[in-house]
């Protein structure tokens, strides 16, 4: 019987969204990505909207650094910029920048004027997979309202 109801059932679309992937597709967010899709020249020495924390913040953290990434910073920078996150894992912690809003400890400068990453030769793989112009590059820089 609880078969035959299951066939009784409407499916969805094969070709619905994924709804793990909702918030990229509902109407607001891709209204969003739509309108800034525009933008011709993305400049990230002028941008820095990737490194602006959005709440919730997570405990202070900011990126989790796996091994790799850890073995890529200099010494230096691990001892000054890598703390425990609160999962007992190594992580860039948030900072306080300039107009009030919290950014990853290794950035240097104002969102939106000019910005630097401090370990941008050796940054963390989750920072390396950001590219630039891509949908989540756009909608950092709509949210830092840099759009």
């Amino acid at each position: 019987m609880a078969a035959r109801a299951e066939e009784g059932r409407a499916r969805p679309p094969r070709d619905a969204p994924d709804p793990a992937r909702a918030w990229w597709t509902d109407g607001r967010r891709a209204s969003r990505v739509a309108r800034i899709a525009a933008v011709p020249d993305l400049d990230c020495e002028r941008c820095g909207a990737c490194c602006r924390a959005q709440p919730p913040f997570g405990g202070g953290v900011f990126v989790r650094l796996g091994p790799a990434d850890l073995a890529r910073l200099l010494p230096a920078e691990a001892a000054r910029l890598v703390v425990a996150a609160p999962d007992g894992r190594r992580a860039l912690p948030l900072a306080h920048a300039p107009g009030g809003h919290q950014v990853c400890a290794a950035l240097r400068g104002r969102i939106g004027a000019a910005v630097a990453c401090e370990v941008y030769p050796r940054r963390p793989d989750a920072c390396r997979g950001l590219e630039r112009g891509s949908d989540a590059c756009r909608l950092a820089r709509e949210e830092a309202g840099l759009a």
